[in-house]
């Protein structure tokens, strides 16, 4: 087996995001992209946010990231207590 050349996930795959990571794509979020161009972006450069940044101010255009979804920290839910 052999590593891919990048690009999108395979089909089922889940993109986890560090709290860090999606500290980044939240940021790029807040220039005015959505969450999805912004994973991609992010992802694309190598999580370099910058590069990402420039990367959408040239017209990005993601295309999807495959239909993994993106998991950010914030969006899995907490742990429930165990039942008694």
């Amino acid at each position: 087996g052999g590593g891919g050349g990048g690009g999108a996930p395979p089909p089922g795959s889940v993109i986890r995001l560090t709290r860090e990571e999606a500290d980044a794509v939240g940021r790029l979020c807040e220039l005015g992209f959505s969450r999805d161009d912004a994973v991609q972006a992010y992802l694309a450069c190598d999580k370099n946010e910058s590069l990402a940044a420039n990367l959408l101010f040239d017209g990005f255009d993601g295309g999807g990231n495959g239909g993994a979804p993106v998991v950010m920290p914030a969006d899995e839910p907490a742990a429930a207590p165990a039942p008694a």
